[in-house]
């Protein structure tokens, strides 16, 4: 870490929690203590999740208040099961917003309608529900949009190709 903080690009770390075989694993006790040196350095971290990690985020902002937390991709919703948002994943979303160090990535959704396949057409308006959810909790000072370039390029290539 040190070695990377002499590198002014060097804003902060992501973990892929799916990568790990535990959901609680972000919120162990050896975890947290590293997230802590992370926040001591002024590094943010980008939680990317999916919906069944979410409800940790408030638990870990609460643990680690001096941590700028982001969540990546509205933590990945089900959007290939399911367009309505999920009373469960708008309920930690709207927890992780009551805590003024977590912020909120509008991105990588194009990929969730269809995951697998990379094939289910979408529009804009697929996004709506979900997209008021965030900028809703969050407020338009607490969002961020980011492209999801270049793993958005696998709908481009599906979708182009029919």
């Amino acid at each position: 870490m040190e070695e990377l903080c002499k590198y002014e690009k060097f804003v902060g770390v992501r973990h892929i929690l799916d990568m790990e075989d535990s959901y609680d694993w972000v919120v162990r006790k050896d975890v947290v203590e590293g997230l802590r040196l992370v926040a001591a350095r002024g590094k943010s971290f980008d939680f990317l999740a999916r919906p069944h990690h979410l409800h940790h985020v408030a638990t870990l902002a609460k643990a680690v208040p001096e941590l700028r937390i982001v969540i990546d991709h509205i933590a990945k919703p089900h959007l290939s099961k399911s367009l309505a948002v999920s009373p469960d994943w708008k309920k930690n979303m709207v927890d992780a917003a009551s805590c003024s160090n977590v912020y909120c990535k509008i991105s990588g959704l194009v990929t969730e309608v269809d995951p697998e396949h990379h094939a289910t057409s979408w529009t804009p308006e697929t996004f709506v529900d979900h997209v008021a959810v965030v900028l809703g909790a969050f407020g338009t000072d607490r969002c961020m949009i980011g492209s999801d370039w270049p793993v958005l390029r696998l709908t481009w290539y599906k979708l182009s190709r029919g």
